[in-house]
């Protein structure tokens, strides 16, 4: 009886270990599945984040250097580079985009003499010297050269000036001129403002972000020391590159085939290091990539079940115990007694070889048999219990499950990005309440109607819907477009839209969009260029963008011939007026001045304040005789102004009509010539230039 109760304490002892196992494999399985899909997609949405902040940063640097590339006045300085007047007039264009880039300066270099220059803010045409001259045979310089043959009409590269010694991002912006080359133009950003505001939350213990050029080498990171300080290096350290993250020897080759040809964002599972998974994601129009690494543990960690667990083995190691003491109890120590019972029966007494009623060893095996037999039935009954317990567990864990995809469900339907899908066929399947809101639609039902009966309706031109098509189609090999879109209510917005085809071949769905509105960037564009050509006070063009309007009028006078005048006035003894009744109300004299002006000029024409009380307008086919018929009507509607306190203000007017050829500089001094002309002849009057 000792041996057949050492065995059944010994099937008791596996049973339970048998469950508690199998158990927790089960749970750790599944979990472990959950949490690769969750991170992986995750991740991907983390990188696309990490694109647009990136794209937020530069964007609009790049857009500010690919618009100075193309004005007149430094393609002309460009084309014939020690002209002075010429500088003068580009150093001053330069100045106005240096008011908007983010950090004030812009650099130049002239193809035909290979000179730098390096122009902050404050510099004039006097201190706008070469810094010094590029040459192939210095490697430093190489950026340069590279920006040349570069594809794209601009380049970004980090490195270390060598004539400056500071290393920043650099924006190369290509200068044509008849579809040749002449020079480069662009901005340096300071790196770290630009790391801060991309990756300043990004790292963490269960992720890293990075961006990277096309050949692996980091270009912007958290930790300097790691940024190449050389765009250019031939064999780059393996810790200035995306290697000393990523697993190099099984996804070298993979990683790098993948940066000189980008197409869908590259998702890797790694299988060694600190990372388990890799997201790749293409800048648009760059050659830069940002790479995101994430842990599973990011999403879901397994290990946050061990207090569970340890729970669970606490709970049953005492209900092992009483169960053990329950057995013994009821069925080892019952058959102890009835076997030494039977064992001491007098051999005398009758009974049967086949029944429980025999005294000898056949008799004491049956009812030992019908005991046990009582015993497993109950055992049996234990043991469902414990399975129900193991089953609950198991429910338990996935309704975790479903709680997580319920959170992921909530991520989609309250994150601030437009997310759709599209089936097989490019219909439109699903699109979450953001992307449905943007369109003016409070239901997905009515716009789903509204969108299969003509989804053409919502492109607010031909072209903006034809770009949509060959997104879809890939004909023009980018992730993503800028369309303008309309509403239901027909008003527009300007969007982004990024389309993937989906990973997942088993999935219902074949494409995956995320629509940003961007309309609030185009507002905000728009404004700088308002601002850097308005006069704030009086809401006329400033004296940049009169110089440009001229310049272009000269070009058309030049070629056409026909008439072309100019109007030179300014407002007489104006000091008094300030000196007497304070700035304020000078303002409001320049300001009703303006509108009144404003009324009487051609749409035409081109009113400008030049500065102070003086202004100037641009007549063109307009000859002296009417330009000066003009100058007699504004003075005379000028004198007529009504201001309080007894204020009166008159006006002088200097007027020249161009000659043919003439320099804009001549024609000009002869139209102040004019005006100062009236003001010694005694001032409110209008005089004309003889040439």
């Amino acid at each position: 009886m000792t041996s057949f109760r050492n065995r059944l304490y010994l099937i008791f002892f596996l049973v339970f270990f048998t469950m508690t196992t199998a158990t927790m494999f089960i749970i750790y399985r599944e979990s472990e599945t959950i949490t690769n899909r969750i991170s992986k997609e995750f991740a991907s949405l983390y990188a696309v984040e990490v694109v647009g902040e990136m794209n937020t940063a530069i964007q609009r640097e790049i857009a500010l250097s690919q618009k100075s590339a193309n004005t007149l006045a430094i393609l002309d300085w460009f084309t014939d580079e020690f002209n002075q007047d010429k500088k003068s007039t580009a150093i001053s264009e330069i100045n106005q985009f240096n008011t908007l880039y983010k950090d004030h300066n812009t650099f130049v270099v002239v193809d035909a003499s290979k000179n730098y220059y390096y122009i902050g803010i404050d510099d004039t045409i006097e201190t706008s010297v070469p810094r010094g001259h590029l040459s192939e045979a210095f490697y430093d310089d190489l950026w340069y050269f590279k920006a040349l043959d570069y594809e794209s009409p601009y380049m970004l590269n980090v490195d270390v000036d060598r004539f400056l010694g500071t290393m920043r991002v650099w924006i190369n912006t290509k200068v044509y001129d008849k579809g040749h080359v002449i020079g480069v133009i662009g901005t340096g950003l300071y790196l770290d403002p630009i790391i801060d505001d991309i990756f300043g939350n990004s790292d963490s213990l269960s992720g890293k972000a990075v961006i990277i050029n096309e050949h692996g080498a980091i270009q912007l990171d958290t930790d300097r020391s790691k940024i190449l300080q050389n765009s250019f290096e031939p064999n780059p350290s393996i810790e200035q590159t995306i290697f000393r993250y990523a697993d190099a020897s099984a996804h070298q080759d993979e990683i790098l085939s993948y940066l000189n040809a980008p197409d869908t964002p590259l998702v890797l599972t790694l299988h060694q290091g600190e990372y388990d998974f890799i997201v790749i994601t293409p800048i648009k129009d760059t050659s830069w990539h940002v790479a995101t690494f994430f842990t599973s543990q990011a999403i879901f960690n397994f290990q946050n079940f061990t207090p569970m667990i340890i729970g669970v083995i606490f709970v049953f190691i005492p209900l092992s115990l009483l169960l053990a003491w329950i057995i013994h109890r009821i069925a080892v120590r019952p058959l102890e007694s009835l076997n030494n019972s039977l064992l001491n029966q007098s051999v005398e007494f009758d009974f049967e070889v086949y029944g429980t009623a025999r005294k000898d060893e056949f008799g004491s095996l049956a009812k030992n048999i019908q005991i046990m037999k009582n015993q497993l039935n109950d055992y049996s009954r234990n043991l469902e219990h414990e399975i129900g317990t193991r089953t609950r567990d198991l429910e338990s864990a996935y309704t975790q499950i479903a709680i997580n995809e319920k959170r992921l469900h909530r991520l989609f339907t309250s994150i601030p990005v437009g997310i759709f899908i599209l089936d097989r066929e490019k219909n439109y399947v699903y699109g979450n309440p953001f992307f449905i809101s943007q369109f003016g639609y409070d239901s997905e039902s009515e716009f789903t109607h509204q969108l299969n009966t003509d989804f053409k309706q919502f492109f607010a031109s031909e072209v903006h819907y034809q770009a949509y098509c060959d997104l879809i189609t890939g004909k023009n090999h980018t992730l993503s477009i800028e369309v303008e879109l309309l509403r239901g209510d027909r008003t527009t917005f300007w969007a982004e839209i990024y389309l993937n085809e989906a990973v997942n071949e088993t999935a219902d769905w074949a494409y995956e969009g995320i629509l940003i509105n961007i309309q609030n960037t185009k507002d905000y564009e728009d404004k700088l260029l308002n601002m850097a050509v308005t006069d704030r006070l009086t809401s006329l063009y400033n004296r940049h963008h009169f110089d440009h309007v001229v310049k272009d009028e000269l070009s058309r006078h030049s070629r056409y011939g026909g008439s072309l005048s100019l109007i030179a006035f300014d407002l007489d003894h104006f000091k008094q007026i300030n000196d007497t009744w304070g700035h304020p109300m000078g303002d409001e004299v320049l300001k009703s001045v303006a509108a009144t002006v404003k009324v009487i000029l051609r749409h035409t024409d081109t009113l400008a304040r030049w500065g102070g009380e003086e202004f100037v307008i641009l007549l063109p086919n307009t000859s002296l005789e009417q330009a000066m018929g003009v100058a007699e009507k504004i003075r005379s509607r000028i004198e007529s102004l009504k201001f309080p306190r007894e204020i009166h203000v008159t006006s002088s007017f200097g007027v020249a009509e161009r000659q043919l050829d003439e320099e804009y500089n001549t024609w000009f001094r002869r139209a102040d010539s004019a005006l100062y002309e009236a003001k010694r002849q005694g001032r409110n009057q209008v005089a004309p230039s003889k040439f």
